[in-house]
């Protein structure tokens, strides 16, 4: 990687669209019996989206991954990448899920059926 920046994420990349619109995506693939959607790729003019979905893990989790890389970003290089790192987010977000379900820190938005922290 080049380099990590949060500054030169375009605003459209953390808009909740972005995060329903997959979620609707899993959903449509499960109900047209195409399997389970592990993954999915949006490109934008400016940006490209890979998202990562890790409720097909044993136990489910309820959780994705969202890079935003820009347009000219090497996509081969991250979907490599992501089969490295997921089982550390997988026992990563089973601690996770058990801390804030204690905290009750989860909060439901109305942007779909998704959590917010």
């Amino acid at each position: 990687m080049a380099s990590v920046s949060s500054e030169d994420m375009p605003d459209q990349a953390i808009q909740p669209y972005v995060a329903t619109t997959f979620l609707s995506s899993i959903q449509q693939s499960s109900k047209l019996e195409m399997g389970a959607l592990e993954w999915m790729v949006t490109r934008y003019e400016y940006m490209v989206i890979c998202q990562f979905n890790y409720a097909t893990a044993r136990p489910p989790l309820p959780l994705f991954l969202t890079i935003v890389g820009s347009n000219n970003c090497d996509l081969g290089a991250i979907l490599a990448t992501e089969p490295s790192i997921r089982p550390l987010i997988t026992r990563l977000a089973a601690h996770v899920s058990s801390r804030l379900a204690a905290e009750e820190a989860l909060r439901s938005n109305t942007d779909g059926q998704f959590f917010r922290v």
